[in-house]
């Protein structure tokens, strides 16, 4: 069974103890008072702060942690043509999600690469050995790489796909126009961008999903073709794919 840690655990973990400090607050209350008017506030109160720790708690995992991500690789995999010699990258690979999504659609004989810092701050368990792990178990046999992707630790013209799965989004607006220069760099003249991204900057600022299709753009790339998918809160993700100039 695969496993892919839990995304964004610390503002998940936050909102918990938040809702466990109001529930243990409530019932302190309670416990020290005979009131009875104040005692039904303090069961309602607690009985709120029990439900939204809850709510937080089931919605930390979901995507569980050996749930694939289906639908968005699946739709990028319909504009990304894998040939059986083509050297794949996965910039921002994390735990291997993204690969494993894409591995029934990549020939074994393909050179794969999975890069990523493996910071904890964002996924926990973040590790090289359990992206190795990962897409092992999926058929496939990845070099996992520890980089920075502002700064690629990869020749010019020396990748044919690289696929940013759910990445930018994290980050400040200006690294991901970097971390876009450098994939221009590294990949071939006619080679493929594969790109997936949620409508936010700096994992908080809320943006129209044309966005990215605009950044690719600006970052010299030409548009091939350009799907997006319901969200949350009526905002959509863009899944697209791209050529370098």
């Amino acid at each position: 069974m695969y496993n892919f840690g839990l995304y964004h655990w610390r503002k998940w973990l936050r909102l918990i103890l938040r809702g466990a400090v109001v529930s243990t607050v409530a019932a302190v209350v309670w416990r020290e008072t005979t009131n009875r008017a104040i005692r039904v506030l303090a069961t309602v109160t607690g009985a709120i702060g029990i439900a939204y720790a809850s709510d937080i708690a089931s919605k930390m995992l979901r995507p569980p942690p050996w749930q694939v991500d289906g639908e968005r690789v699946e739709t990028l995999a319909e504009h990304v043509s894998f040939d059986p010699d083509a050297r794949v990258l996965d910039v921002g690979c994390g735990t291997g999600r993204s690969l494993v999504g894409l591995a029934p659609h990549i020939p074994p004989s393909c050179s794969i690469t999975g890069l990523d810092s493996f910071e904890t701050g964002i996924i926990l368990g973040n590790t090289p050995t359990r992206a190795l792990s990962n897409v092992r178990k999926a058929g496939l046999d990845p070099s996992i790489v520890v980089g920075d992707a502002t700064e690629l630790p990869f020749a010019d013209d020396s990748h044919d796909v690289v696929i940013v799965s759910q990445v930018l989004h994290d980050l400040p607006a200006r690294d991901a126009a970097y971390i876009l220069a450098e994939i221009s760099r590294i990949c071939t003249s006619d080679g493929t961008l594969g790109l997936i991204e949620l409508p936010l900057v700096d994992d908080e600022t809320e943006v129209n999903a044309e966005y990215w299709l605009e950044v690719v753009k600006d970052a010299g790339f030409t548009v091939e073709a350009v799907e997006y998918y319901p969200w949350i809160k009526n905002k959509r993700y863009a899944v697209l794919t791209a050529t370098p100039a």
